[in-house]
């Protein structure tokens, strides 16, 4: 019972964290505006002026992690061994894209870091992840 409060609960974060980058997409394609997420065309702490292409290119790319958290989500739901590959590159691309926006999305990369530690513990544990 244990492990399946666990795996229905990790599935869950990994839903929930992929939707949250969809604020980035949301925010950097002007789809809508979302309090506490400016539209700005800069990264890197104001350092590099995407411009408004590289901006809606920006903007795009977070669709990228929130379909690999969710594509992620529904191999471990179902216990696919396609798992593993789609969540680290999901977790590698939020990272970079999260390092790029640190002052707005600083707890996105911390909610990274706690998946990719959750992951190691698991593996030597032999809990959820394979």
């Amino acid at each position: 019972m244990t492990s399946k409060l666990l795996l229905i609960a990790v599935v869950a974060l990994l839903f929930i964290h992929g939707a949250i980058h969809l604020l980035g997409t949301v925010v950097y394609l002007r789809l809508g505006e979302i309090e506490g997420f400016a539209f700005k065309t800069t990264v890197l702490g104001g350092r590099i002026d995407l411009g408004e292409s590289g901006t809606r290119a920006f903007g795009a790319a977070w669709l990228l992690p929130a379909f690999g958290f969710s594509i992620a989500a529904l191999a471990l739901w179902v216990g696919s061994q396609w798992l593993m590959p789609i969540l680290v590159a999901s977790i590698v691309v939020s990272l970079l894209l999260t390092g790029a926006d640190w002052t707005v999305a600083f707890m996105g990369a911390c909610v990274d870091v706690a998946i990719l530690s959750a992951m190691a513990a698991s593996r030597y544990l032999g809990w959820v992840f394979p």
